[in-house]
């Protein structure tokens, strides 16, 4: 069955299909990664809002583990506690991998990403708030919803806490949920390359998860000006 104009949200163990609400769309191609600095300024104003440690966890994981905005909020207390201690990696299981509940998807496969100390930090601030609100289970997901129950928080509720987010910043670079994933992408590029690398794009691959190193390319296309900066200082304007 082709579902258009829906999204699922994930109740228990049940996939429940509920109308998209009407708001613009995501363009994954033209989000920007964060600065520094951008980051920063969003970490603040999350820090003064309601739902601060659910919003500062989803950030921290989305940019220091490139896994997508529906992969992250898949995530349950099981996935990153295991015998009473955080995990030093989080996986995500095949099933809530872009395009993971295909059967005809073969190559599809779960993805395991290191964890830092500082977002364990953060997570573990994140699961303290949990444990407050009753939510100690493992089944529980990780971002729950404001609703009462355990409800994962949908990747179009995440959208919409960056959009209110970037109004009342004053915002007018793209930013969307994909903005993390990207800024995953930029820093270790930017790393690999720094050290001199060779294989960085590969390496890159890899942590994305791509299966065709073309959409890790992709991925880069916002260092276009870069690139065009690199020719003026080669050959003048």
């Amino acid at each position: 069955m082709t579902i258009r104009n829906q999204y699922h949200i994930i109740v228990e163990n049940k996939t429940v299909y509920i109308p998209l609400p009407v708001i613009q769309g995501e363009d994954m191609l033209g989000a920007e990664p964060f600065t520094p600095e951008r980051e920063k300024e969003l970490l603040d104003y999350f820090s003064k809002r309601r739902w601060a440690e659910r919003n500062i966890a989803v950030l921290a994981l989305g940019i220091q583990t490139g896994f997508r905005i529906s992969e992250i909020l898949s995530i349950r207390r099981r996935d990153i506690i295991k015998n009473g201690k955080m995990v030093e990696r989080v996986h995500v299981r095949k099933l809530y991998m872009k395009g993971g509940m295909s059967e005809k998807n073969s190559n599809i496969h779960g993805r395991a990403m290191l964890l830092t100390n500082d977002t364990k930090k953060i997570l573990q601030t994140l699961l303290d708030k949990l444990d407050e609100q009753g939510y100690t289970e493992p089944e529980h997901f990780l971002f729950q919803t404001q609703r009462a129950g355990n409800y994962a928080l949908q990747k179009n509720g995440y959208w919409r806490v960056l959009w209110d987010a970037k109004k009342v910043l004053g915002w007018t670079w793209k930013l969307s949920t994909h903005s993390m994933r990207k800024t995953f992408a930029d820093r270790v590029y930017s790393n690999l390359m720094e050290k001199g690398n060779a294989d960085g794009l590969r390496i890159l691959q890899a942590g994305l998860g791509h299966a065709n190193i073309n959409n890790t390319i992709k991925y880069l296309a916002f260092k276009d000006d870069e690139l065009t900066d690199a020719i003026h200082d080669v050959f003048g304007e």
